[in-house]
């Protein structure tokens, strides 16, 4: 873990009292220590939704542009968790306390298209998709590519469907595009309802969330739609702390600082694990000295499954040689990634395995008396 300085706490009613346990509950994200670093100055949300109630008295000041149209309760909800005006004394707190909002208000597919385009034009950072299809329209595809291609981060909710569905939980298993939000509960474990499977990158929290509603008034919500704006929310703290990222950049943070919920590493039932903010935005720079690792530590490779570049990064709480090799099942040394003495602190490397067979690999790194393996799967 790394050690941060003053830890903040908004005078919100829901967050003093305890009803946010997403934010600071044991199974929440941790956000009072995020905080620290970054609230999300400059970067703004898009909620792809059914409209938001710009009248709200913690929304009124956080909306940037976007369509006015019909303001749902849905759109509203998800607004509230990722964004709501913190620390005025009112109501409740959201995970970027700065960002502003984007919100759109779509009546059917075509519009979706339109408002994903749209959003990515104006401008904005993030966008919240808390809605998802069966289909894999390609006008939808299309228009997320779109996005992507433009620099922004995408977040989509898994579904409440209780399945494993196939590949076409769309725009959700977008898994080159979108970060998948499946949702776990206050006692830390998955939801019944989350829909699961391969293309399922983090869990969040999902269930009897506090948020904003219609008419100045707020509401407990719980699902995959919901758990889907707290990831929002880290991605904004992340762009502001780091605006240069690009979107791959800031799943990799959010996904390699999981917090482990089933097998050790990536799973098909709660993907990398439950997302925590400080483990994503700590392990860079603050205030221009490095952040030194407490421990050593072998994070999950990223993305995992992977065709043919994955991520590994690693930790290290002292100078030390380092050995970090790949194996095959048969405990055949297939690449050698690192062989030589480093200096304290985070470490990265990629891997290239454009000549390795499809398959089970495991990594496994040695430093001091330090010595962890994970495993990854290779499909091509």
């Amino acid at each position: 873990m790394i050690l941060f300085g003053k830890i903040a706490s908004p005078n919100d009613p829901h967050y003093q009292n305890g009803d946010q346990w997403g934010l600071n509950g044991a199974y929440g994200i941790n956000a009072p220590v995020a905080w620290d670093i970054s609230k999300g100055d400059g970067v703004t949300i898009g909620i792809i939704d059914e409209g938001v109630d710009r009248s709200h008295w913690d929304l009124f000041d956080k909306i940037w542009s976007g369509e006015m149209g019909y303001f749902g309760r849905h759109g509203t909800c998800v607004a509230g968790i990722a964004a709501a005006t913190t620390n005025n004394g009112i109501g409740i707190a959201g995970v970027g306390w700065e960002s502003p909002i984007y919100p759109t208000c779509y009546v059917g597919l075509e519009d979706v298209a339109s408002d994903i385009r749209a959003a990515a034009d104006d401008g904005v950072n993030v966008m919240n998709f808390s809605w998802g299809h069966f289909n894999d329209y390609p006008f939808i595809k299309s228009a997320c590519r779109y996005a992507y291609n433009a620099g922004i981060v995408l977040v989509a909710g898994s579904g409440d469907d209780q399945l494993a569905i196939p590949w076409t939980c769309c725009p959700a298993a977008y898994d080159s595009f979108c970060i998948a939000v499946g949702a776990i509960t206050k006692q830390g474990n998955r939801w019944g309802k989350s829909n699961y499977g391969d293309w399922l990158d983090v869990m969040a929290p999902g269930d009897t969330i506090w948020t904003t509603a219609p008419s100045d008034s707020y509401a407990l919500c719980r699902g995959t739609s919901f758990a889907t704006p707290f990831v929002s929310g880290i991605a904004a703290l992340i762009l502001s702390a780091h605006p240069s990222y690009s979107p791959d950049r800031v799943k990799w943070k959010i996904c390699e600082s999981c917090v482990d919920m089933g097998a050790e590493g990536w799973d098909d039932s709660t993907g990398h694990g439950r997302v925590r903010a400080p483990e994503a935005l700590g392990i860079e720079e603050q205030d221009s000295k490095p952040l030194l690792a407490l421990s050593f530590s072998l994070f999950q490779n990223y993305p995992n499954p992977f065709n043919p570049i994955t991520t590994i990064a690693y930790d290290l709480s002292q100078d030390s040689p380092v050995n970090l090799a790949v194996y095959n099942p048969l405990g055949e040394e297939v690449a050698t990634l690192v062989d030589k003495a480093q200096k304290a602190g985070h470490h990265s490397i990629q891997w290239n395995a454009n000549n390795t067979a499809s398959g089970i690999y495991f990594y496994r790194l040695r430093a001091a008396d330090f010595v962890k393996t994970r495993r990854m799967l290779l499909v091509k």
